[in-house]
């Protein structure tokens, strides 16, 4: 019996023990987790997985977190649930410490350290390499018509601006430090997009016909084409139709100059492609230059009284163009357009806002709103607006009156003598942009001067007047 009761506590030593090692084996699994035992079973955890930290917690709380690269804070908040943050753009985004980021990461031999607290639940660093990306440019050069596309990335010089920077710190680096500094302040300090952007004034045509580019590339292609064009759409259709016709027609050769492809009456600005087309469909696109097509009339609204946009309160007058322009594409291309580049786009409008006069003439008060490159506005006086009389002729000559924009402010207002009749009165306009587009209308306002066209009973004489001599 004794020896039995030595085995039971022998027995249950050893599950003690296997108790004690299941549990730290569970609490060394979960040195990022956390689960408390309260009625809601609240559960947090902590992981990596490639460059994404993953954190899950229980639905039924909040958990405010904060993360740093380095010793900078760069961003905080609240989770719920399942939130992702990816380890790359973490980085990038912080753009307002990127020079101390990348400083500390270069002094680190390329490797972020990146933390990750939920206070009194998670205190967490992850170590994060930073790559630098080898951009192999195509080495490709052309003559033809349009503004040549450079990429963004090659204009921006960064490293005087770091050295004034670390002087102002007064922290100076060895020569081989300060090449891996401006390494990964470079590289953070890329779009992931391939920008572009136009070198020189942007030529503006109504067409491209007979227009031919002579190129020379390294990419090998058994097929090559050029295009214009400001959607990706146009190219992918482009090929289609090449694969249709089993590329008939297409240059296997840069020996000759290629005609340009491109979408006739269109308006808009145009990236021009070499089209690097293999047999099995493959094929690569590359921007080369950028030109305009303006084969729009400016878009118009002419009235009589205030639209009910016009005062602004109740509406909005667009300006077509006055904002960033930018053109996507596939492969990340992104073209962006300076503010300064020609205008291709506008609207105006037109309107009379009152008027006074008598049944000869009239000051016509007009206002006219525009943006774009809307050129010049035309009232044309002709007709009954001249007030034509068959004895004497006009009491108005027949004009165009022009009012140019250039110099003008965006709104303004001018009175025009005109005759009206009574009724309804039709005002010829047109409006004109900077490349012969024109849009005509016309403004039809109602007068009324109150009289009548019989005058017969409008005088009235009392022949039977009494005189009294005294």
């Amino acid at each position: 019996m004794k020896r039995i009761l030595i085995r039971f506590e022998e027995f249950r030593f050893c599950c003690f023990i296997l108790v004690t090692i299941i549990f730290c084996v569970f609490s060394f699994c979960c040195s990022c987790s956390l689960k408390q035992g309260d009625m809601k079973n609240t559960f947090l955890s902590c992981k990596r997985v490639g460059e994404t930290i993953i954190v899950d917690v229980d639905t039924f709380s909040t958990y405010n977190y904060c993360l740093n690269v380095g010793s900078e804070f760069v961003d905080s908040g609240i989770i719920k649930g399942h939130k992702e943050f990816v380890l790359s753009k973490i980085i990038k985004d912080a753009s307002w410490c990127r020079e101390e980021i990348a400083l500390d990461a270069a002094k680190n031999n390329f490797m972020h350290k990146i933390s990750f607290k939920i206070k009194d639940v998670i205190d967490t660093t992850f170590n994060y390499q930073q790559s630098i990306t080898k951009r192999i440019d195509d080495k490709i050069t052309f003559s033809g018509f349009g503004a040549p596309l450079i990429k963004k990335e090659k204009i921006k010089k960064y490293e005087n601006e770091l050295r004034i920077w670390l002087y102002r710190r007064q922290e100076h680096l060895e020569d081989s430090l300060f090449e891996k500094f401006k390494a990964i302040y470079s590289e953070l300090s890329l779009s992931n997009e391939n920008e572009y952007i136009p070198v020189g004034s942007i030529p503006v045509v109504h067409d491209i016909d007979g227009y031919k580019y002579k190129i020379n590339c390294d990419v090998k292609a058994d097929y090559y084409a050029v295009v214009a064009c400001f959607e990706q759409s146009y190219i992918d259709k482009f090929i289609e139709k090449l694969v249709g016709d089993n590329f008939s027609g297409v240059s296997t050769s840069l020996d000759a100059p290629l005609v340009c492809n491109y979408k006739k009456k269109s308006t808009g600005y145009n990236v021009v492609f070499l089209l690097c087309i293999n047999k099995d469909w493959s094929y690569k696109q590359i921007p080369i230059a950028t030109f305009a097509l303006d084969n729009s009339a400016p878009w118009s609204t002419l009235f009589c009284d205030f639209p009910r946009w016009h005062d602004g309160s109740k509406g909005v007058f667009f300006g077509v163009g006055d904002g960033d322009i930018s053109l996507t594409f596939n492969d990340r291309i992104r073209v962006n357009y300076p503010r300064n580049s020609p205008r291709i786009y506008g609207d105006a409008s037109v309107g009379v806002v009152n008027w006074t006069g008598n049944g000869l003439e009239c000051n016509v008060n007009f206002v006219i709103k525009y943006s774009g490159d809307v050129k010049s506005v035309v009232i044309q006086r002709r007709g009954e607006l001249c007030y034509p009389d068959r004895y004497l002729g006009n009491h108005f000559r027949p004009e165009d009156k022009v009012i140019y924009t250039n110099g003008r402010e965006k709104s303004f207002t001018f009175t025009y003598k005109m005759h009206f009749e009574d009724g309804y009165n039709t005002i010829p306009v047109i409006i004109e942009d900077y490349h012969g587009n024109k849009f005509k209308g016309r403004i039809v306002v109602y007068a009324s001067f109150g009289r009548s066209n019989d005058h017969s009973n409008s005088i009235k004489i009392d022949n039977n007047i009494k005189i009294y001599n005294n």
